[in-house]
């Protein structure tokens, strides 16, 4: 078998070399650039679809998953963990390809190429098969891309001054009539201005209260990334919760299967900065906030949180250690509630939170002053 595959090498090298054609096949190493990404550039390689790239990050999803089920009680590790990815950013270089960039350069190749470039993921080069001069032609047009990226720093502070008021005021009262008493209790606010009365056998009170609470949170976090490659910094926290479903089988067993499921609550930051000629960045940047308003009870009686998300998307250009500022995100919740129509009883709730972003690029340099 060995002979026969090497004298139909030997046949089309001779048909190579009668044409004048010599067709040789050769590695091109890169430096800087991703092989698949130039490859799929190239149109040598094609790009993820949907699925993979879904797969992609739920293979990820389930290790964490896997990791917070060692911390639950024990009567829970061994709950099968059911985590979904929700996020549709796309970081990895692989997953670049997948952005309008599979075959952009596919024009570009030289005629006398036995095809595009196939990626060699262990040795971070291309493997082509064409003549000399079309593979010199294209390890020229290599070295043009093949150049060492430029990187930045990305600093990310989020400022909030939530506040939140309750005025509450309640009516209890109660009146004895020889062995029996009639009346209403828990109505009175436990804190706040009181009024009671007391006289044969009537007793009747009223309190009102009032309360205040503010303060000041900081996140702050720090990413570096390379020139026009997003970078996500997310910060928050995940809520799990525990759902069961019955299932019978053709006998009429009954199966419970119970399910770990998890949302996200906290901040994730999407930002892809562009170094320009001037030094000046330009950033993509897209917040995201996601926060627990509530929950809901299911049909089951299990307790299901809600959610409920803000995002935003803008692109700044900004100079160099300038800070940005994104500021118009508003939350306001308000809450009243109310016992016997509001007569004997009323609370009125009222929280504002006003979260700005402060995002400051930074754009790494060598030492020597050597950045290109």
């Amino acid at each position: 078998m060995g002979r026969i595959v090497g004298t139909i090498g030997c046949l089309c090298l001779l048909a190579g070399v009668a044409s004048g054609q010599t067709v040789v096949p050769q590695f091109l190493r890169l430096k800087w650039v991703d092989c698949e990404v130039l490859a799929a550039r190239f149109g040598g390689a094609q790009a993820p679809s949907s699925d993979e790239l879904y797969d992609l990050r739920q293979r990820w999803v389930d290790h964490f998953a896997q990791t917070l089920a060692r911390e639950l009680p024990r009567d829970l590790q061994d709950v099968r963990p059911r985590w979904r990815y929700g996020s549709t950013i796309t970081t990895v270089p692989r997953e670049q390809v997948a952005m309008d960039e599979a075959g952009n350069l596919e024009r570009f190749l030289p005629p006398g190429l036995d095809g595009p470039p196939i990626p060699v993921r262990e040795q971070n080069a291309l493997l082509v098969r064409g003549t000399p001069a079309a593979i010199d032609h294209l390890r020229e047009l290599i070295q043009l891309l093949d150049v060492k990226p430029r990187m930045v720093n990305v600093d990310v502070r989020m400022v909030d001054a939530p506040s939140s008021q309750t005025d509450e005021w309640g009516i209890d009262f109660g009146k004895r009539i020889g062995d029996l008493i009639v009346g209403s209790r828990g109505n009175m606010p436990l804190a706040g201005p009181q009024a009671r009365y007391r006289r044969d056998g009537l007793e009747a009170g009223i309190g009102w209260d009032r309360r205040r609470s503010s303060g000041n949170s900081l996140t702050a976090a720090n990413i570096t990334t390379t020139n026009n490659v997003p970078a996500v910094i997310t910060t928050g926290r995940t809520l799990p919760y525990v759902t069961s479903r019955v299932t019978y089988d053709a006998r009429g067993n009954r199966y419970v299967d119970t399910v770990i499921d998890a949302i996200f609550i906290g901040t994730e930051l999407f930002v892809q900065p562009r170094i320009n000629n001037d030094d000046t960045v330009t950033m993509l940047i897209r917040p995201t906030f996601i926060e627990a308003s509530g929950t809901i009870i299911g049909p089951n009686g299990v307790v299901l949180p809600i959610t409920q998300t803000v995002g935003a998307e803008t692109r700044v250009t900004v100079r160099d250690g300038e800070t940005i500022q994104l500021g118009g995100f508003e939350r306001s919740l308000g809450e009243y509630n109310t016992r016997f129509e509001g007569a004997l009883r009323a609370a009125r709730t009222g929280m504002d939170s006003h979260p700005n972003l402060f995002v400051t690029p930074r754009i790494i340099r060598e030492l020597g002053g050597q950045d290109r």
